[in-house]
């Protein structure tokens, strides 16, 4: 616990808890719904939940505290794990300030350092004539440094500081782990300090007198940025301070290999960090202090207004930070920095937190941070270890001090304290004090209180209305025949998803079938699902619990529904669905090889047939393109009702083209060379017909795992070849689109910064959350996605984004990483990274969502080929968008989608299915003597025959060949030759039925 034993302290008293567990995941699965508390003298008491920020106490009466911890569940009835009492005094702002500066100046003697002096008064000393020489009096301009005086570095440091204020600190680091007579050959250190703010001065001679100082501390020590990272300096703009040092440090340093980031507070053991980083042959990296792992637990965003790490839920509305590498000391690989640089102008901050904002840039690339046990900070741990290699939140004395004990061959914490140590020890002047003060003293720049009546966070309930307004279950619906698994979801409405959130954290929504089976998940949890139940008729029931069970809440009506077995169910929607086709009359829907069949024959030459280039470009200047995501081989069906309605391109608005998203066809598993054949050659055909499918334009093959690459790779096409393109909607290949409508919409749109949907968190009114289970096709593994919650996106069915984003995510398709193959859970984070934050829209919807269907739609998912061709028919005929619904022949699991083994081996209706013929020929040289021919197909042993061509015919080898193989077609072609013996004076094309 911090404070320490004996500890100091004077108000915000903050109290940190250090937790020490086997496993991060485990302690957090274990304590989930957990609560850490501190009482102080059984009288002042504070929860937070175990990933929260530290507990801060404001105001204290001052005198002798002791202060307890322990865990406990939501009730705060039983407590776990108490900790040893801790005593510590806490005095008056004042006095504290004096007893620590007695200690700090009581070291800096017994040590004998240099006084620690601000950047005016150095300034004033610092008169040599050929500094003055280089500054002008009547324009004070900053002169420039090169940063390229190391020409190939290995590793780039960069030092944050405030120009003005900082002086004290800067002047510790140049005199020890910096100093250039004893830094590597190889290393180049920075501090970066961006242009002052001298636009609050309203006396023109101190503005001059801070000029002129800044002007002499850069001329003599060359090393300090400031108008050279196109920022001004404050504590909200260090995201982009760290941004721009980047984007200079790639251009600077090409051959760089490492960047590594400080705070002006740290220690670094540059000869050991440089040693270990030459040895370092696992890239990328990104490495330091990373506080969720040392303290096992995910960190949660601090919500205070009045915090420094404030961060707003607009900005980020996860309840946990991703992991990152805490601010005052990480490094990444230059391919991480390359990134940064690339896209400098298009990566936004989490409000100026630098190190939330790098973590979550870098993690955009996969690039995840990794804890070194070596970097530490007083403020993480109020320990110092003598194996670090950096260390941080140190005062100039605590910096001092530790080169003073590795230069004497003392132990690195040799003589460590906490308080004299610390940044916060107050040497460090304001603004204000450097031009009041004359002479050296210590002094206190005022603290900020809160005087507000402190209040305790765990509040009960008892006087908070219940924000829940509606809830209830969405699926299956009441009179819904099904077959197993049973997926159950549940529909809920709240004043906001913060106060749902609040008042319903520990809560779960549970479901009972018959009063026999019940499940419950936790509010954000993915769907419940039955995987094993009689059939028969269930009446189910839901209602939201609290996790002890106790407690009922808004209890659903009862809903009815039927299980049948899957071949019941199958046949019952089945006849449901042709009943509906033939009422409509719809044409039978057929899969790509019955319809290649069905269209002239071509017969490749070749041993591979080779996919022609689809025209991408034929309408030359888009305002929106549209892709469609397919499986190549086997949703041909679903292409052609697209093609057939919404994307019909005889009615599409002039200004949209229409693309179906592919991949090559995975054909390389394939046992029968020619089932090979006949899928690509299908595949061939279809691209010549239509022209608007996507394959190995992508590159990529056609995989559910590959989706992400497929929408990335045709977001980078799109970019070269629609350059005037002002939107981009992707969907799947079961959503109508109600086209003019939507183009009409985006002609008066804003032209930047779009990106909406379908925002399933916002629908819902919950924090939607990843899926752990394996066996999922939404699986998201923990190493790739660690957050307990996922960052709000589009849903995959449909999303249009502005080309702004589209270009962000094109520029960088070589480095942006797939989340497991989850196309719009990537693409969510991806554009996070711009705060290009997702917008719901109700005018997007699906049956899956919704399992229902409302008039105003433009577009509408998961629907069957069926379900396009009926809402289109509905439009086409002034009948409502919605007239029909059915939600199981409008959807798209309606099972009339054949997998590809059901297309090889079902035959086609009325079309047989040709076998070509490879003939092989063996002629000798002198005529007379017989031709030897084989004849075969690719998947069957040849027929050997023999023609001797100065005695026998064409006809007669064709009869001799029919003879051995008594089929259909050929005795067709026999007697064809019997009775006119003419055919046979040109060429003619033998074919075979398969046998």
């Amino acid at each position: 616990m911090d404070p320490k034993e004996g500890a100091v302290e004077t108000t915000p008293v903050t109290v940190r808890l250090f937790v020490d567990a086997t496993s991060f995941k485990g302690f957090n699965a274990y304590y989930a719904d957990a609560n850490i508390c501190v009482e102080l003298n059984g009288l002042w008491k504070k929860c937070k939940s175990t990933g929260g920020p530290p507990t801060i106490f404001r105001l204290l009466p001052e005198g002798n505290y002791t202060a307890v911890a322990y865990i406990t569940d939501k009730t705060e009835t039983i407590r776990y794990h108490e900790t040893t009492p801790v005593r510590f005094t806490v005095m008056g702002s004042s006095e504290f300030n004096l007893h620590n500066a007695l200690l700090a100046a009581r070291s800096r003697e017994e040590q004998h350092f240099p006084e620690d002096i601000d950047l005016l008064r150095w300034s004033e000393v610092e008169n040599r004539v050929d500094i003055e020489d280089k500054i002008d009096d009547d324009k004070v301009i900053l002169p420039h440094i090169s940063v390229t005086s190391t020409s190939s570095p290995m590793l780039v440091i960069g030092v944050k500081t405030a120009v003005v204020t900082d002086f004290p600190r800067r002047q510790a680091i140049r005199d020890t782990w910096a100093n250039p007579a004893t830094l590597p050959h190889d290393v180049k250190v920075l501090f970066l300090g961006c242009e002052s703010n001298m636009t609050a001065f309203q006396n023109e001679l101190d503005r001059r007198r801070f000029l002129r100082a800044l002007a002499k501390e850069r001329v003599v020590y060359k090393d300090l940025l400031t108008e050279e990272l196109e920022c001004t300096d404050s504590y909200r703009n260090l995201s982009k301070k760290v941004k721009s040092f980047m984007h200079l440090a790639a251009a600077e340093y090409p051959d760089a290999k490492f960047v590594m980031l400080v705070d002006d507070d740290v220690y670094v053991k540059v000869d050991q960090l440089v040693e270990h980083l030459r040895f370092a042959n696992i890239l990328p990296l990104y490495f330091g202090e990373v506080w969720a792992e040392k303290f096992a637990s995910k960190q949660e965003p601090i919500r205070d207004p009045d915090s420094p790490y404030h961060l707003p839920e607009n900005q980020y509305p996860m309840r946990s930070l991703l992991p990152y590498g805490s601010g005052p000391h990480y490094i990444v690989s230059m391919d991480g920095v390359r990134f940064i640089a690339k896209n400098y102008w298009n990566l936004r901050s989490m409000n100026g937190l630098e190190d939330v904002s790098s973590g979550f840039w870098l993690r955009l690339m996969r690039i995840q941070a990794q804890h070194s046990a070596d970097f530490s900070s007083i403020r993480s741990s109020m320990t110092c270890e003598d194996d670090l290699v950096s260390f941080a939140d140190l005062s100039p004395l605590g910096i001092r001090s530790i080169h003073a004990n590795l230069v004497s061959n003392r132990t690195f914490c040799h003589g460590f304290h906490s308080v004299t140590w610390h940044r916060h020890l107050n040497s460090i002047p304001t603004v204000e004090k450097m031009l009041q003060r004359s002479t050296s003293h210590v002094s206190s720049s005022p603290l900020t209180t809160d005087s507000s009546r402190e209040v305790s966070t765990s509040v009960g309930r008892s006087n908070i209305v219940d924000p829940l307004t509606g809830f209830w279950i969405v699926n299956p619906e009441h009179g819904a025949v099904n077959e197993l698994p049973i997926e159950i979801r549940f529909g809920v409405k709240a004043r906001s998803a913060e106060e749902f959130e609040d008042f319903y954290g520990g809560a779960r929504l549970c479901v009972e079938l018959n009063g026999l089976y019940k499940k419950c998940k936790m509010h954000g949890d993915p769907p419940i699902f039955y995987t094993s139940l009689p059939q028969g008729n269930y009446t189910a029931i839901a209602y939201i619990t609290h996790a002890a069970g106790s407690r009922y809440r808004h209890e659903t009506e009862g809903v009815a529904f039927a299980l049948l077995s899957s071949v019941e169910y199958k046949l019952h929607n089945a006849r449901l669905a042709e009943r509906s086709r033939e009422e409509q009359q719809f044409p039978k829907d057929i899969d790509l090889l019955q319809w290649g069949d069905q269209e002239e024959q071509v017969i490749s030459e070749e041993d591979n047939p080779v996919l022609q280039r689809s025209h991408v470009s034929s309408t030359s200047s888009p305002m929106l393109v549209i892709g469609v995501k397919t499986a190549v081989v086997t949703n041909f069906p679903r292409r052609q009702a697209i093609r057939d309605s919404w994307a019909d391109t005889t009615k599409l608005p002039h200004d949209v083209k229409v693309l179906f998203l592919g991949c090559e066809p995975n054909v390389a598993n394939f046992q029968n060379e020619y089932e090979r054949r006949r899928v690509l050659e299908a595949v061939a055909k279809e691209r010549a017909a239509y022209g608007d499918l996507l394959t190995d334009e992508l590159g990529c093959t056609d995989g559910y795992k590959n989706l992400t690459i497929k929408v990335a790779s045709f977001m980078h096409l799109a970019v070269a070849e629609f350059p005037n393109a002002k939107f981009m909607m992707v969907t799947d290949d079961d959503v109508y689109v109600k086209v003019d409508q939507l183009a009409e919409n985006l002609r008066e749109a804003n032209r930047t910064g779009l990106y909406f949907g379908e925002v399933w968190a916002a629908m819902f009114g919950n924090k939607q959350k990843p899926v752990r289970d394996k066996s999922s096709q939404y699986y998201l593994p923990q190493d790739q996605y660690p957050m307990s919650g996922l960052v709000p996106y589009v849903a995959g069915p449909h999303s249009v984004l502005s080309m702004d984003g589209v270009r962000f995510i094109a520029k960088n398709y070589w480095h942006l990483r797939s989340l497991n193959g989850l196309d719009d859970v990537s693409v969510g984070l991806w554009l996070w990274s711009m705060q290009l934050q997702p917008q719901h829209t109700r005018h997007f919807s699906s049956v899956r969502a919704s399992v229902k269907c409302t008039d105003d739609l433009v577009s509408f998912a998961d629907l069957s080929p069926l379900g396009i061709r009926s809402i289109h028919a509905n439009l086409m005929n002034n009948r409502n968008f919605c007239h029909g619904f059915h939600s199981i022949t409008w959807h798209q699991r309606l099972n009339s989608i054949p997998d590809l083994n059901e297309m090889l081996q079902r035959e086609t209706e009325g079309v047989s299915h040709p076998t070509p013929l490879q003939l092989e020929t063996y002629i000798n040289i002198d005529a007379s003597e017989p031709v030897t021919v084989i004849v075969s197909t690719p998947s069957n042993a040849g027929i050997k025959l023999q023609l001797t061509p100065s005695s026998q015919s064409l006809d007669e080898l064709i009869q001799h060949f029919c003879s051995k193989l008594p089929t259909s077609p050929c005795l067709a072609l026999v007697n064809q030759l019997q009775h006119d013996p003419a055919t046979s004076d040109g060429y003619i094309s033998i074919i075979t039925g398969r046998s």
